[in-house]
């Protein structure tokens, strides 16, 4: 019988080095997705907290989400709530990495906003107030009209469907249906406080935010799922950038193409 002899060949080092080169970079791929999710369940805790400082300034206030009254650049709902947390750390998304004084982030969504002694990566409905009674119905909050699509309180039927708290790149924003989206990812949107679904309409979380919403549930939202969402009273859902409402691909920015679909 004839015997067998097995030749090895000794291995290339440069292919060696291609495959060691490939395995490091899918392990820093798992690596960093890995990353991304814990960042994602830590900001998701802090909108789950938020949801008691919400429920809590609701209980002691008849049922009532805040006035609207104060200063302005949201020293109006940061000032009242800040007895209810006392935790600058609560405020802050952990990929809003890029604080105030540390220099402009490429992004808005790693950036962080200042206001006065506050600083945050989220921000309000404004459209949850609860105006003076004296507003007539078609007045005027804060330059947003008209007050009768306020809130008011929690108690509503789309309460699972109406956010109160979201990551933002400042600390509020009165979204309507018919608001575009920014048309460049960039930490300076082409049409600044115009439409204001582009300070929450950003890529913080692999082409997603997470949001706080009346029924004091935490959930991760695809930006293009935003416009389906009951912001206010009178909020379009079916709007013109929805499915529903006959967007198509090629309506939405470039940035914005492969995201995830929404009815």
């Amino acid at each position: 019988m004839r015997k067998e002899t097995w030749h090895f060949r000794k291995p290339d080092p440069v292919v060696l080095a291609l495959c060691a080169l490939v395995l490091i970079s899918c392990l820093g791929a798992v690596g960093r997705q890995g990353r991304m999710r814990a960042k994602e369940m830590v900001c998701l805790g802090n909108l789950h907290q938020w949801g008691h400082v919400f429920e809590s300034y609701t209980q002691d206030n008849q049922g009532n989400f805040l006035s609207g009254a104060g200063a302005g650049s949201g020293l109006w709902w940061l000032e009242p709530l800040w007895p209810y947390h006392q935790s600058p750390r609560l405020s802050l998304c952990p990929t809003a990495t890029t604080l105030p004084g540390q220099g402009k982030a490429r992004s808005y969504a790693r950036q962080a906003w200042k206001s006065m002694r506050h600083v945050g990566s989220y921000g309000i409905n404004g459209w949850i107030c609860n105006p003076s009674p004296y507003l007539p119905p078609n007045g005027s909050m804060w330059g947003r009209a008209p007050v009768s699509n306020c809130w008011r309180t929690p108690a509503h039927e789309a309460a699972d469907k109406a956010p109160v708290f979201s990551d933002m790149w400042w600390v509020d924003a009165w979204p309507r249906a018919t608001d575009e989206p920014t048309t460049i990812d960039l930490a300076i949107p082409d049409r600044p406080n115009v439409d204001e679904m582009e300070r929450i309409c950003m890529d913080r979380h692999n082409g997603a935010v997470n949001l706080l919403f009346m029924d004091w549930s935490a959930r991760k939202v695809g930006l293009k799922g935003l416009w389906t969402l009951k912001w206010h009273r009178s909020f379009d859902t079916t709007g013109p950038w929805t499915k529903a409402g006959g967007v198509e691909a090629a309506d939405w920015p470039e940035w914005m193409r492969d995201f995830k679909d929404y009815q």
